[in-house]
């Protein structure tokens, strides 16, 4: 039965620094997030905050006007999907040839 009480013990206390530790990384991001959709009057006055006062989306208007931004995105989309599926096809082959037993 102690074995057990600790068992529980060990797992709560798993549980307990997964989620401080998650937090560590979750609320910074969602402070990003809330900053970038407050508008620039209220983010200026109030600062960061938790919940966003004034919703706006004008930051992302702003940004997205510009067409460098766009083409910097299409570019990184680009890479991304060429070397995923290059990267497909390159360790598809290796599985193959590392499943198959008798490879000349």
């Amino acid at each position: 039965m102690v074995g057990a009480k600790k068992n529980i013990g060990m797992r709560i206390a798993k549980t307990v620094a997964i989620v401080i530790f998650s937090l560590f990384f979750v609320i910074p991001l969602w402070l990003v997030i809330m900053a970038s959709v407050t508008d620039s009057v209220t983010f200026i006055r109030k600062g960061y905050s938790f919940w966003a006062g004034t919703f706006s989306a004008q930051a992302f208007v702003h940004v997205f006007k510009n067409p460098l931004v766009m083409r910097g995105l299409l570019n990184s989309v680009f890479a991304t999907v060429s070397v995923t599926a290059l990267s497909i096809v390159i360790n598809t082959s290796a599985a193959y040839v590392l499943h198959e037993k008798n490879m000349p």
